[in-house]
């Protein structure tokens, strides 16, 4: 497996996966179409918000992932949101979410201090591979508040 970012002829296959994470247990609810549209239109325009990965396995589109860096205090540097990680069903249980998790933070380089990550209570493979990597849970609620 090749992490490598988004190019413009991944829009089939990132609209697909996409629809695919937001329709099982990777999330609470689905989004609309014209969301996914829009945040891989933001990746592929240069966003300094948004970034967005393929995981290439000899020239399949295996899964995604969407990273949005922020600056952190309280970790004491960049940090890295690790939005959503998808890797379809037919290329699961092969460790392309670990290598992902290893390799994304890399793309990065050394002023990535930290990663960050959401996860819905009904995906527990999921929670088990993050703690296996490494994460923790951190003791904070997640709230939010939509603007629009």
């Amino acid at each position: 497996m090749k992490l490598r970012p988004f190019v413009p002829e991944d829009r089939t296959d990132f609209l697909d996966m996409c629809a695919d994470f937001y329709s099982g247990e990777a999330a609470l609810k689905p989004i609309p179409s014209a969301q996914m549209k829009a945040t891989f239109d933001a990746v592929i325009s240069g966003s300094p918000y948004v970034r967005g990965f393929i995981l290439d396995q000899d020239g399949n589109a295996a899964g995604y992932g969407l990273v949005y860096p922020f600056y952190s205090n309280e970790a004491g540097g960049l940090c890295l949101m690790l939005d959503e990680i998808y890797v379809r069903p037919e290329f699961q249980g092969r460790g392309f979410g670990s290598q992902y998790l290893r390799e994304v933070a890399a793309a990065f380089g050394p002023e990535a201090v930290g990663l960050k990550l959401e996860i819905c209570p009904r995906n527990p493979r999921a929670r088990a591979l993050y703690e296996r990597s490494g994460f923790s849970v951190l003791g904070y609620d997640s709230m939010i508040k939509p603007l629009q």
